[in-house]
Formats: structure tokens, C-alpha cells, sequence
């Protein structure tokens, strides 16, 4: 990875319109580009750039870091709060400039640089390479088939100005992969190519941030990534696409957010499962009061569709109270308490449905090398391997990153439950499937510098997961092993 800081931005055409709004609002203030030329010359002054670490050390492959929010129990990790969202959505956390003066060539404080520029470009490419055995490629219930398969990754991910400040920011990422099995069997007739999309835009006022951002996805059901839970569809072939237009206002006392999701996923012929649309609108208004500065209290609504083939139309509402904790910059707590009201289009439907709804997580960071992560959460959503069903869940997320003191190894943990109940949306029928989802997923890493632009990164993981079904057909269980060798620019 390489930085460039500069003053000098491009602001092309098709982003006037979400200028212009900010500018009516006045809560944007407009500066002159610098030229080119001043932006030659500031690289010569810095006698070099700063470095990166490298990317997520985890063994999937990289995927966009903005969860879908009209995928149920998927969402940031402060719902309803529209962050500064991390423009490198094929990159992690571990992708951080690095603020070490002595990896700079002309020992500058990469500090107060970004501190006397008013935008920052930065430049991401990086290759991969892995190898691993599945021992159910296909995660079938019965007739396994085990195998290995490579791939090979290459990203490019370009970020210009920064949303921390005043002004636009705009960046796209690219993603390519490609997949090779061991034999025909164990492929299962999968495209072995899978690109991936994913572009933004925003704006930054005094007061007010706006932001629009996209992604698509020829998913080929060769899934490396365990960061989601998907159980129904953790090996469909599929075409996936969404757009989000989120904002946030600050206030005297608190902020208020808003986003809106329209989120489709099309699965392959002869796949057997239900495409699927969904609608998300999500508002909320916060207040942090004076007697407790750290805590933010906040009332919120949900509000959507969901369009899914061979099941009724489903319309939903869910007014929350929500809470936002920081402890510290090491600490922070959030809760989302709500209600779903549920209603079912169709002759011969349920009509419609109530239930409690909620998401309960913490993190917490007491070093640059350490972080726990936990969640838990209940949420509805339609099924797309089943007609007419739709399923509650509730489950459990965590995850640990601890930098080990021997030879600056990283060492990631992973798990994550999910019990779910089937229920039909036909009037006078019942569904007894229900399941249960386990996972397991362990990493360890290590960075090797190559050259002063080129970081070289080891990983080895291996991850298990189980799905109990008292439906024979859903079950499966998968231990997927292997090591990945990556280089960052």
C-alpha cells in the first residue's frame, strides 16, 4: 500500500447533486483545488510516503465491510448510527496507516501531514494466493465430497479525500477471484471467476454528512468468507446488488440518522432457491444529555418490504429505543430494543404477526493489537430455500485479535451460534423445521516485509461449521483447512 497526500481533488459531474444539497444546507465549505503541478511538488517535499499494514489476516476472501442492513441480524455494529463508514469495503481494520515517522524516507510525522493537507488519496493493491481443503465442498447432508481448492485474489481499492472532514470524499474498490478444484465433483459445476463492485460518494458539512454508496457481486457460491452467517445459502450461485443513501445531523445535544437500502439478490437457474428484494428505511434520533456525556438515548424506527419469490409480500415496522455507550476510546456498548409488526399480502396468508426484536453488543480495543468483539440478536426473516416459510433467529457473534509477543504473529478467534425457527406463512399450515448453527474459525498470521513498498503476509486457519436441522435435507457440517500467501503495495 502506498499513501499520497495532497490538496488537489477532482470533483467529477454526476456528484453536483449531493454538493448541491449540502451547499444549501451551508454546511459545506468549498476550497480551491491545488494543481497539479503542487501536487508534484508536495510528493518530492515528503521524500516518500507512508506504508500500510496488510490486509485482514483472516483466510476468506475479502468482502465488502458494509453489512447489507436488509439482510436480518446483519448491521453495524451501532444500529441505527450512521458512522463515518470505512471507505475500503474489500480491506479491514488491520489497513491502517501506520503513524511511524521512522517508516517514512524523509522521517516525516505522518500525524501532521494529514493535519496540513485538507484531502488524502490513497492507493491500495494487493495480490493473493491460497490453498485449502474442504471436507464437504458441496455442504451436502449426505454423499460428502471433499476437496481441495486454490485461489488467487487481486484487489485495487482507491479512496480520495477523507470523511472525517470537510468536504467530498468518493473512492471505489475492485475485486477479482478465481477458484480452482482438485476435481469436476467437488467444483459442482461452479463458475470459477467472482468479481466484485463496490463504489461510494459523500459529502461532509460543518453539521451534516451524506453519503451513497454501492456494491455488486457475481457471487459464484465459492465461499471462502465466514463472516456472515448464511445458512441457507452459504454455497448458491447468485448475482447480489444493493445501494444505500445514508445521512447524519448533528445536534446541540445529540444527532439524528437516516439511511434507505434497496438490496436484491438473484439466484442461478436450477439453484431451487427464492430470489429475493428488500426495502430498508432506517431513522433515529439521539440525544445525549448532560448529566451523562458518554451515553447517547435514542428512539428509532424501521420501516420495509420484503419481495421474495414463492412467498406472500411481507411489509414490516419496528420502533426501537436504542443506546450508544462509550466507556472509552477502548470501550464501547450499544443496544437496540424493538418491536416487529409484521404484515403478510396474499389470500390464504397468516395476515399478520408481533415479536420482540434486539441487538446487544459490545467491543472492546485495550491495545492497537488486541480486540473482543461480541453480539447477540433476534430477528425475522423469509427463507429462500423454503415455499411460504419464513424464520425467527437468535444467535451469538464474537471474535478476538491478539498480537502475539513471539515473532509478531496475529492470532484471530472466531465464533459464532444461531438457533432458528420455521414457521409457515399459509394460513392452517405448520412447519417443524428448526436449526442449529455452529462456528468455529481460528487464524494465525504473520507480516514479512519484502521491499519499502511491498509487505508480505502468511496466514494458516482453520474453520468448522455445523448446521442441526431436524430437516435431514438442510443439514451439514464442513472442516475447511488450509494457508494463504498475500502481497500488499
Amino acid at each position: 500500500m502506498k499513501s499520497f497526500h495532497s490538496k488537489a481533488v477532482a470533483v467529477p459531474a454526476v456528484m453536483s447533486f449531493a454538493i448541491a444539497v449540502i451547499l444549501a444546507g451551508g454546511n459545506a465549505r468549498a476550497g480551491a483545488p491545488s494543481s497539479a503541478k503542487q501536487f508534484v511538488g508536495r510528493l518530492i517535499e515528503g521524500s516518500g510516503a507512508a506504508c500500510a499494514q496488510n490486509p485482514s489476516t483472516a483466510p476468506e476472501l475479502l468482502k465488502p465491510a458494509e453489512a447489507l442492513p436488509s439482510v436480518v441480524g446483519a448491521g453495524d455494529a451501532r444500529p441505527g448510527y450512521v458512522a463515518p463508514a470505512d471507505p475500503s469495503a474489500f480491506r479491514t481494520e488491520d489497513s491502517l496507516v501506520i503513524e511511524d515517522p521512522s517508516l517514512d524516507a524523509g522521517g516525516l510525522d505522518l500525524a501532521e501531514v494529514v493535519h496540513e493537507v485538507n484531502d488524502r488519496v490513497r492507493l491500495d493493491v494487493w495480490v493473493n494466493g491460497s490453498m485449502g481443503y474442504s471436507s464437504n465442498t458441496l455442504l451436502k447432508s449426505d454423499n460428502e465430497v471433499g476437496g481441495w481448492v486454490s485461489w488467487a485474489s487481486v484487489g485495487l481499492s482507491l479512496d480520495v479525500g477523507d470523511e472525517s472532514a470537510l468536504g467530498l470524499y468518493y473512492g471505489v474498490d475492485l475485486l477479482g477471484s478465481v477458484f480452482q478444484y482438485d476435481t469436476r465433483r467437488a467444483s459442482g459445476g461452479r463458475n470459477n471467476t467472482e468479481p466484485m463492485l463496490n463504489a461510494y460518494v459523500g459529502m461532509r458539512g460543518a453539521k451534516t454528512n451524506v453519503r451513497v454508496s454501492s456494491m455488486f457481486r457475481a457471487n459464484q457460491g465459492n465461499v471462502v468468507d465466514y463472516s456472515d452467517t448464511q445458512r441457507e445459502q452459504r454455497r448458491a450461485q447468485s448475482r447480489d446488488y444493493n445501494i444505500t443513501l445514508s445521512g447524519q445531523r448533528q445536534l446541540a445535544h445529540g444527532y439524528l440518522t437516516g439511511s434507505y437500502t434497496i438490496d436484491n439478490r438473484d439466484f442461478a437457474q436450477g439453484t431451487g432457491l427464492n430470489d429475493s428484494e428488500g426495502l430498508l428505511t432506517d431513522v433515529a434520533w439521539f440525544y445525549r444529555p448532560g448529566f451523562a456525556p458518554k451515553t447517547d438515548f435514542g428512539l428509532g424506527l424501521r420501516a420495509g418490504q420484503f419481495n421474495t419469490a414463492n412467498n406472500f409480500d411481507q411489509t414490516y415496522v419496528q420502533p426501537s429505543i436504542r443506546t450508544n455507550y462509550t466507556f472509552s476510546r477502548k470501550t464501547q456498548v450499544f443496544s437496540r430494543i424493538g418491536y416487529d409488526l409484521r404484515n403478510f399480502d396474499g389470500v390464504g396468508s397468516i395476515g399478520s404477526t408481533g415479536s420482540f426484536v434486539y441487538e446487544l453488543g459490545s467491543k472492546w480495543s485495550p491495545s492497537p493489537k488486541t480486540a473482543l468483539q461480541m453480539s447477540v440478536y433476534k430477528d425475522f426473516s423469509p427463507s429462500v430455500v423454503s415455499g411460504f416459510e419464513n424464520f425467527n433467529r437468535a444467535g451469538l457473534r464474537s471474535s478476538f485479535t491478539y498480537g502475539l509477543p513471539w515473532w509478531e504473529l496475529r492470532l484471530r478467534l472466531e465464533g459464532n451460534y444461531e438457533h432458528a425457527d420455521y414457521f409457515s406463512t399459509v394460513q392452517n399450515l405448520v412447519s417443524t423445521r428448526a436449526d442449529d448453527y455452529w462456528l468455529f474459525g481460528s487464524s494465525l498470521s504473520k507480516t514479512v516485509p519484502v521491499t519499502r513498498f511491498l509487505d508480505g503476509d502468511i496466514t494458516t486457519f482453520y474453520y468448522y461449521t455445523t448446521n442441526d436441522s431436524t430437516n435431514q435435507v438442510n443439514q451439514f457440517q464442513d472442516h475447511f483447512t488450509g494457508v494463504r500467501f498475500g502481497v500488499t503495495y
